[in-house]
């Protein structure tokens, strides 16, 4: 799978797919490094759980690019990876209804 980028609030994310044997996701099925703007996915996941998991980082890179991102993490706790997980399920959503909304003249 190749790796791509998107451009949120005028920077730069980047998004690898990994390997099961990397040295970057701990176990994990993705990861969002603030600090690169890098999006790591697990490369061999099903479709559904990539997808899952790349909304998933991809809304932890939205909230990274506004000033509240540590204000909902601090004030959520431990519930903070769920709503994130919740959060991405909803934009999902949007996104799969958007082109059937808005018709490009």
């Amino acid at each position: 799978m190749s790796d791509n980028s998107i451009i949120l609030n005028g920077i730069k994310w980047d998004i690898k797919f990994v390997p099961a044997n990397n040295d970057v996701l701990d176990g994990d099925r993705g990861m969002c490094c603030y600090r690169t703007s890098t999006i790591y996915i697990l490369d061999n996941l099903k479709p559904s759980e990539m997808i899952f998991t790349l909304f998933h980082e991809l809304t932890h890179a939205a909230l990274a690019e506004t000033d509240y991102n540590e204000e909902i993490k601090e004030g959520l706790g431990n519930n903070y990876e769920k709503f994130i997980s919740l959060l991405g399920s909803r934009i999902r959503e949007i996104c799969e209804q958007v082109e059937s909304c808005v018709r490009v003249q």
